[in-house]
């Protein structure tokens, strides 16, 4: 722009001062150009949290002490599950086995694995992309590029 503003008298020749404002607005372009491809192809920069005391973690010990009640809510649910299928007799007490391993069988490979198709498939139709159709919106946006690229090539008028 303060090219434009110097007048032609400046330069020895019209010719010189008109290879000089071409090759401004050259680069003026693909200065552009080289931004708007960054910005589409490099991701914004991640800022990195920086440790501090607001965050609150548990000490070291508390990874056993909840390895130790998982394990030991394992095996008091496993005990009293068996001393109460023993209430059944030997018949009932296989039949009641067969049926939980038969629903614990179901549950891991029918009906969980439909339940996730089923949440993808929700979720594939609710987040699904939306074609983009010319609107006045776009035919905006191209008369605008337009008449940025009018405006560097130095065939505009203004």
């Amino acid at each position: 722009m303060c090219l434009e503003k110097l007048d032609e008298k400046h330069f020895s020749s019209p010719y010189e001062y008109q290879q000089a404002l071409n090759l401004t607005n050259l680069l003026v372009r693909k200065a552009e150009m080289v931004f708007s491809s960054h910005l589409a192809y490099c991701p914004p920069p991640v800022k990195k949290r920086k440790k501090g005391s607001a965050s609150c973690w548990l000490p070291w010990w508390c990874v056993f002490l909840g390895w130790f009640l998982l394990l030991s809510i394992s095996v008091l649910s496993t005990y009293f599950t068996l001393i109460y299928g023993f209430t059944y007799g030997k018949d009932g007490s296989i039949k009641w086995v067969m049926s939980l391993g038969l629903s614990l069988f179901q549950s891991i490979f029918i009906l969980q694995p439909l339940k996730v198709i089923g949440v993808a498939v929700f979720f594939a139709l609710l987040l699904k992309p939306v074609a983009v159709e010319e609107s006045e919106e776009i035919e905006q946006v191209m008369l605008e590029q337009q008449d940025k690229c009018r405006r560097y090539s130095g065939r505009d008028t203004l």
